[in-house]
Order: structure tokens, then C-alpha cells, then sequence
């Protein structure tokens, strides 16, 4: 008996070894982003509007601006496509009646209506930008002017804005050429980012390619552009400085340089518009080391003052995590709290629910919208899961 049920085995595992590997363990098929759940989490919005990459050369897989209802339960539904090319950042005025958009790789600046009913957009108009490849519009504070940035161009383009919400005029177009940075990719100035003071007198540009931040005086009547005395800070060679967020009530501003993955504190003066560095820190955790060489899948790319001003966040690319440094009240100072991983390739772009306690992550290259919920005490950030699927996402606007 013994030896008959040796035999067996000896056979069975004869048959198996003899099995076609795809037999014995069957492939296993990538998950499909379309099939897997997503969760629901309450928010105060109705509406979502988000900007992507449309064209082959980025990679991108999305139809233009997608605008996506929320329900009473935080549950995201598509609600219109509207056909676009690269609307890589988007802006909405402060009743949020209309919606701005620029075009990456191209010169387009556009104006939508947005139908207080449905939430669906009406396109009222295009201008075209004076450089190329846009990569942020932003409206002056009483909505008169949208200026768009134009990042291969190394210019700013400053349009007046009609009754109607249609783009007129040009009224300025700002320089921001000059020699590039250390780096082989700083040929030239690539302004990334516009960010005007809070009293509006200043407007303030990081400049990826040639490692500063241009400081602009602004005419509230005319919207003209003047550079400022001084008309710059100058950043460390070869960081390139992307984005910058001012602190909420105290006189610092925190600007996130993208080619080396740090953050500079500077103090602002707001009587004279200038800025003053204080404190460099890394945002990236020191056991991550890029597997492959240069390029932009590696960089951090987005940077917030979180809501209170406690806490300090930014997205890093090729890491692909949200860094979260506490703030010191009295000196503005970082000191790093913790990494939470993004659960998405290349996350390009975050921000804050309406009520900031939700963190919405758009990874671009996993084309996805990624939710957090934020533990306002210790700054912390946990994974509640995905809240949509959806082509090369690289900005989220609320209404």
C-alpha cells in the first residue's frame, strides 16, 4: 500500500513538471485603473474641473477639460468632456462664474462660461499667448485681469477680461529672459508659476529655468508689469525653482525648487516686495534614490500651505509621495513630519478640499485622482482611496 501511493506521487509530480508553464501558472493580467472601486468621501463642491495632457509627446490620455459632478456622499461621476488641447492648468474668477485655461506645448489661453445650473462649460473665446507652452493662468485678485505664463516663451502675457468673462486686450507683455541656470536643461528662463502677494501690489514668479523667483510690481488700474527693486531672489545653482505658496498670516513664503527637491524659506517684506532666504531644506525622504536617470519623472512638482498654516506639503515625483513639514509659528522654520506615498505615478499636481480636510493627488501618469484625509493636529495625511479614474490629470478646481 505504502509503495502503490509512493507511485502515485512520483507520477503526479511527473504530469505536473510535463504541464506548459502557462498551464501550471497561469499569467496574471495587469489590473485595469477602469475596473478597480472608488470611494466616496463628503466634500462642500458640487464640482470638480480638471486640466490634463492630451498629446502623444506628453504621454497624455486626456480629451481636454473634464468637468465631474460630486454628490451629497462625495461620489465623483463625469459629467462633460470638453475637447482641448493640453489644458495644463485651468483658474476660475472668485464668484466662479467663468473658468481660464492655458495650453501646454502651445499658446492657446482660453475663457469658458460656466452655466450656474449644471456646472457645464460654454466656451466664450481664445486669445494666443506671446510664448509657448503654458503652464499656469491665475486672475488678479478682483478678477480684471487673467495672466497666463508661458514657460517655453519666457514671457507673461497679461489680458484684460471683459463683462462677459471673454478675454480682451492684451495689456502687458513681461519679460523673464536672461541666462539660464548650471544645469544642460537651463538654456533658457522657463517661468513656471505666478503668485500674486495678498495685498496684490506684487506678483511673483519661480523661474525653473534660470533659479529664481522674478518679483513684478503691479498696476491694479492697468495691469502692467514692472520688475521690482530688486527684481529677483536668486536660488541656489541648479535648483529650478517651480512653485512657491505664501504663509497665511505670517511674513514668510516657502518655494519649491524642482531640480534639486527642496524647499527655501525666505522672509517677505511686503512694503518693498522682496524676499529673503532663510532656510534651505530637502523634501524628499533620504532613503529614496532614482532608478533611472534625469527626465520628468523625477522632481518635486507641487506646494501648499496647509489649511491653518501649521503644516507644509508638496508632491515629489519619481518618489511619487506628499512630504509634510511642520511649520514653526515663530520662525517660519521646516522640520520634517512625515512621507505618505501618492499611490500613483508622477503626481504633478494636489490641493485641499473646499473645507481642507480632504487632499485630492492628480497623478498624471497614473490616471488617477487620489483622496487623503488630513489630520489637522499632526499634519498627517491617510489614504481613503481613489475618487476617479482618468486620463494624465494635472490640475483640480473646485466650485
Amino acid at each position: 500500500m505504502l509503495r502503490l501511493s509512493l507511485v502515485c506521487r512520483i507520477l503526479a509530480l511527473s504530469l505536473l513538471f510535463a504541464m506548459p508553464l502557462s498551464a501550471a501558472a497561469p499569467a496574471q493580467k495587469a489590473a485595469d485603473p477602469a475596473a478597480q472601486k472608488t470611494v466616496a468621501l463628503k466634500i462642500p463642491a458640487k464640482l470638480a474641473y480638471l486640466g490634463g495632457y492630451s498629446a502623444a509627446n506628453r504621454g497624455g490620455k486626456a480629451k481636454g477639460i473634464e468637468v465631474v459632478s460630486i454628490d451629497a456622499k462625495g461620489k465623483w461621476t463625469p459629467l462633460q468632456t470638453v475637447e482641448a488641447g493640453n489644458p495644463s492648468y485651468l483658474a476660475m474668477d472668485t464668484k466662479k462664474r467663468f473658468l481660464y485655461t492655458c495650453q501646454g506645448d502651445g499658446k492657446a489661453v482660453a475663457a469658458y462660461a460656466i452655466d450656474p445650473a449644471t456646472g457645464k462649460l460654454t466656451k466664450l473665446n481664445e486669445k494666443e499667448a506671446s510664448g509657448a507652452n503654458g503652464v499656469f493662468v491665475l486672475l488678479s485678485p478682483d478678477d480684471r485681469f487673467v495672466i497666463s505664463v508661458n514657460y517655453a516663451g519666457g514671457s507673461l502675457d497679461v489680458f484684460s477680461v471683459n463683462a462677459d468673462g471673454s478675454l480682451g486686450d492684451t495689456v502687458c507683455t513681461a519679460s523673464t529672459q536672461g541666462e539660464g541656470g548650471a544645469l544642460k536643461s537651463q538654456k533658457s528662463s522657463n517661468p513656471h508659476q505666478a503668485v500674486f502677494s495678498k495685498d496684490g501690489r506684487f506678483l511673483l514668479v519661480p523661474d525653473k529655468g534660470r533659479d529664481l523667483v522674478h518679483v513684478f510690481a503691479f498696476n491694479k488700474a492697468t495691469g502692467e508689469l514692472k520688475p521690482n527693486d530688486p527684481p529677483a531672489l536668486y536660488s541656489r545653482p541648479a535648483v529650478g525653482s517651480r512653485h512657491m505658496d505664501f504663509h497665511p498670516t505670517l511674513p514668510f513664503a516657502y518655494v519649491m525648487e524642482e531640480s534639486d527637491n527642496s524647499v527655501t524659506l525666505c522672509k517677505w517684506d511686503a512694503q518693498k516686495g522682496v524676499l529673503t532666504p532663510l532656510q534651505w531644506v530637502p523634501v524628499i525622504p533620504d532613503t529614496y534614490f532614482p532608478k533611472e536617470k534625469g527626465g520628468n519623472n523625477h522632481g518635486s512638482s507641487g506646494i501648499w500651505v496647509g489649511p491653518g498654516g501649521k503644516y507644509l506639503y508638496v508632491t515629489n515625483r519619481g518618489d511619487n509621495s506628499i512630504g509634510i513639514f511642520a511649520i514653526n509659528q515663530k520662525t517660519g522654520f521646516l522640520k520634517p513630519v512625515a512621507w505618505e506615498k501618492t499611490r500613483g505615478v508622477l503626481p504633478r499636481f494636489f490641493c485641499f478640499d473646499p473645507s481642507g480636510k480632504v487632499l485630492f493627488v492628480a497623478n498624471q501618469n497614473g490616471h488617477s485622482i487620489m483622496a487623503f484625509t488630513v489630520n489637522h493636529g499632526t499634519g498627517k495625511v491617510a489614504f481613503a482611496g481613489p475618487v476617479l479614474f482618468t486620463g494624465s490629470p494635472t490640475c483640480i478646481l473646485f466650485k
